[in-house]
This record gives structure tokens, C-alpha cells and sequence, in this order.
């Protein structure tokens, strides 16, 4: 068989390793049966080995021609519609009550705290919850019922079926039926999927490219519906320090998100949580918000905002770490003294620290945690220096 008779083969997606003969006998594809009547070769149907599909085309304007859009905030600063955002924390720490909580206030039109926008809430929308670790009649309603959602508004996922009909698991392939179930529900303005993990069936969480090919069709849902979706993550065992380095997975989670946010629980009070944002942007920091969730007599749980806070997402991690949180809070200490009298060399600081047990690390940050500066000297080409 001569490349050209290869070559019209290709163009009409004919299989490879099909005999000319199998695609004389295609039963449905008159272009398959006209291509193969003059082949008379049984032989497989190969292609060149270095074939490679062409690169398509790129398409540029000048920025000038692209229409400024608008941010639309589902709670601002915070949670963005037609985007990604993240919540993540320990387990047990509240970051699924919290989503709960969110969903309480879009269904029944009730303003969340510290929004300060100044208008009267949106009218009441629909949610979509797709969760996988809390049972939907003995978990997920009975905790939505007693904060007092409007369970006619909320819409869950009750089963992921095969072309066979038979339950199977939730993996990426599936992602695209999300976004047929909101086109035949528009009134649907937040999306919460609790675990992320548990829809990455098969795809390796660590793997910066593998985590971006699975997300990216929830990235391109939220933009084309216009909803908020929000994707619920667990964070590393007994991490402190740096709160992104803390989620677990991939800092694909991290880069595709424009807003993650972190829940924890207070370090000075074990009962009060904390939601803080810890990357995003789309808008300025936002103040962080403490909530608490508690048991009525009748045993029902009940959630209650308590206004912004000054709690940080490092000292809540700390917490979970009391020897590196002591490392931490004698470097800052130490930084503090020594950086008291004016700027120092970043070289100076990293030898004595090293003298003191810190390492660069270490260092680094303590010095963001009281509000330092690494900058280099006003000569041009200077060293690196470090202020408090």
C-alpha cells in the first residue's frame, strides 16, 4: 500500500491496524468502501511512524480589542462566580459546614458576613452539591435541615452510573455531565464538591500536569454557567508553616483556583473555627471570619458567624505543630532584635542564624511573619538585605 492510498485512509479516521478489506465491508461508511476499492492488499493499514497530527493555528489581537469584564462575587473577596475557588483544612474542622453555610445564605437571600457592598442580597438560587463522604439522608439533609436551608433549592448527585447502568465510581470523564445537569437548571449559582480527591479517580494527585488536565473542564464549567464552584481539599498531615504548602495534592489546585481559602480552628479558643483567604487574585485581602458550630439540646448541630478576626491561617497550622510553631516564634524573636538597629545583610543573617539552630527557611519565614522586607541595597547591583 503507497503512502497516498495511507495518506486518503488517514483523513477519513480509519482505524489503524484495519485490513483494506475490513474497510470494504464497513457496513455504515460509503467514503470507507469507495477509499479501499482499489486497495487489493490484506495487510494492516499502517501509518508512518513519525506522522504527527499539524500544530493548528494561534490567534492574537491587541488587548486593546478585548472587552473589560467585570468580577462578579458571590461573597466578596472571597468566593467568585464563573470561577475556581478552594476551601481546604484538617478534618473535622468545619470546611464542609462552612460550604453549608454558604449554601444557607444563597438559598434563603441572606447577606454573608462582612460583606460590605452595600445592596440588598441577590434573590434566592439553587445549589449543587456533589459530596462523597457524608451520606445524603443521614448526614448531608438532616445537617442542612437544621441550619435551616431550603432543601427545595438544593440539588445533589445520587448516583454516577456506567453506559451499562451499573454504580461505578466518579472519576474525570464524568465532569461534563455537570455541566449538562446545570444547563437544564440555570437558577443552580454555586457548585460544592466535597472531596475534590474524590472525582480524581485514576489521576495522579501530585502531578502538576495530570491534576491540570482533570480540573481544567470545571475552570472552563464555572466560566461558561456563571457559577461559583467551589471544590472542598484536605490538607497534609501535621503541616504548619507556609498554609498553601499545607493542601494536599498538587499546587495545580492552587494555580487554577482565584481564590483559596483555609478553615481551621482558633489556636487561643479549640471551639471557634476560622475561614481565612490564603491566595487569591481577583481583590484586595479580605478579612478573616470566625463561625462556631455547636450541639442544641435536642442534639441538632448548630453553625453561628461571629464577625471578622485577626487569626492568620500559619498560626492555626502552627498550632497543630507546637515544636515548629516554638522554632518559628524564636526566630521571628530573634529577627526582631537583630534587625532593631537598621538593615542587615541577607548573607549576615543567614550565617548567624545558621549559628542559632535556623535555617534559610526557617528564616524566611519569620521574617514575613513580622512584617519584613528582603530587598536589595540602593546601589545598583547590590547585596540582598533584610528589615524589619
Amino acid at each position: 500500500m503507497g503512502l497516498a492510498d495511507r495518506a486518503v485512509l488517514a483523513s477519513l479516521n480509519v482505524p489503524r491496524g484495519m485490513t483494506a478489506l475490513q474497510v470494504a465491508d464497513a457496513p455504515d461508511d460509503a467514503e470507507w468502501k469507495r477509499a479501499a476499492a482499489s486497495l487489493d492488499t490484506r495487510k494492516p493499514i499502517t501509518m508512518p511512524r513519525n506522522r504527527k497530527p499539524g500544530a493548528g493555528s494561534l490567534e492574537f489581537k491587541r488587548l486593546a480589542d478585548v472587552p473589560r469584564e467585570t468580577v462578579h462575587w458571590l461573597w466578596p473577596g472571597r468566593l467568585a462566580y464563573g470561577k475556581l475557588n478552594v476551601i481546604f483544612g484538617r478534618k473535622g474542622d468545619g470546611k464542609s459546614f462552612a460550604t453549608l453555610a454558604i449554601a444557607k445564605a444563597i438559598t434563603t437571600a441572606e447577606r454573608l458576613p462582612d460583606d460590605v457592598r452595600g445592596v440588598p442580597p441577590p434573590p434566592p438560587a439553587d445549589v449543587l452539591f456533589i459530596c462523597f463522604e457524608d451520606g445524603l439522608g443521614d448526614t448531608l439533609r438532616p445537617r442542612m435541615e437544621d441550619l435551616g436551608i431550603d432543601l427545595h433549592r438544593v440539588h445533589v448527585l445520587s448516583a454516577a452510573k456506567n453506559d451499562r447502568g451499573e454504580d461505578t465510581a466518579f472519576g474525570p470523564d464524568y465532569i461534563p455531565k455537570i455541566e449538562e445537569y446545570l444547563a437544564g437548571n440555570d437558577t443552580i449559582k454555586l457548585v460544592v464538591i466535597d472531596p475534590i480527591m474524590a472525582i480524581l479517580s485514576g489521576v495522579d494527585v501530585h502531578r502538576d500536569n495530570e491534576v491540570r488536565s482533570a480540573l481544567q473542564p470545571l475552570v472552563e464549567i464555572a466560566q461558561r454557567r456563571n457559577v461559583a464552584v467551589v471544590v472542598v481539599a484536605h490538607t497534609r498531615k501535621n503541616k504548619g508553616g507556609d498554609p498553601l504548602e499545607a493542601l494536599a495534592g498538587s499546587v495545580a489546585f492552587v494555580n487554577l483556583a482565584r481564590s483559596v481559602l483555609f478553615v481551621g480552628r482558633d489556636p487561643n479558643d479549640g471551639e471557634r473555627r476560622v475561614l481565612t483567604r490564603v491566595a487569591g487574585n481577583l481583590a484586595a485581602d479580605s478579612s478573616a471570619v470566625a463561625f462556631r458550630i455547636t450541639s442544641g439540646d435536642d442534639g441538632r448541630a448548630m453553625f453561628a458567624w461571629e464577625g471578622t478576626t485577626d487569626v492568620e491561617a500559619w498560626e492555626m497550622l502552627d498550632a497543630t505543630n507546637p515544636k515548629r510553631s516554638t522554632k518559628i516564634a524564636s526566630a521571628m524573636g530573634w529577627l526582631k532584635d537583630r534587625l532593631a538597629g537598621g538593615p542587615v545583610l541577607q548573607s549576615i543573617i543567614q550565617a548567624e542564624g545558621d549559628s542559632y539552630g535556623f535555617k534559610t527557611k526557617t528564616l524566611r519565614e519569620a521574617l514575613a511573619r513580622i512584617g519584613g522586607k528582603s530587598e536589595k541595597s540602593a546601589a545598583f547591583g547590590g547585596p540582598w538585605e533584610w528589615s524589619a
